[in-house]
């Protein structure tokens, strides 16, 4: 059975009296596991840990600031430490969302305009119904462009598909 609020206070300051090293360690893992999952360096997670901490104490000693736990959250101190692991969470996320954490796209080089080249525009490709060539290919009548030289009138044929394959 859960205790009633105002003892919650009581048991949350006896709970934080008890934690051990062990605990706070534990605490500081986790801190340090969630920066690293948000890409972030995890060397301040035993700030954050100390600032989650900071933030039940102050729960306990105002009425506007900090994190109060429920009755459910003070039954024993395996509850305790998960709803601290919660408070650990949170303070994790909202440092990750702070302006200078937030990811900046850098370019991988810096740019020049196709290296100096001037932008030429891309046509897009015609449809492929309506291309003569095309429907050449398929058909197996392309004809390649008259030689150098020779007249207009010479024209050979390329071969296509299965000529292409017999040689």
């Amino acid at each position: 059975m859960a205790p009633n609020p105002a003892d919650s206070h009581t048991l949350c300051g006896a709970w934080l009296e008890q934690l051990t090293g062990d605990d706070l360690d534990q605490l500081r893992a986790f801190a340090e596991h969630r920066l690293q999952r948000l890409g972030l360096p995890s060397a301040t997670g035993h700030d954050l840990v100390s600032k989650a901490l900071n933030s039940v104490i102050k729960g306990l000693t105002t009425s506007q600031e900090g994190r109060r736990p429920r009755p459910d959250d003070v039954v024993d101190k395996e509850v305790f430490l998960n709803f601290l692991r919660g408070a650990v969470c949170s303070t994790v996320e909202a440092f990750s969302r702070r302006r200078e954490h937030r990811h900046q796209h850098q370019p991988i080089e810096p740019w020049d305009g196709f290296n100096g080249q001037s932008l030429r525009e891309i046509e897009a490709p015609s449809c492929p119904d309506r291309d003569m060539e095309l429907i050449d290919l398929k058909k197996g009548t392309l004809q390649s462009p008259p030689e150098a030289g020779a007249g207009t009138a010479a024209t050979h044929h390329r071969p296509v598909g299965r000529d292409l394959l017999l040689g």
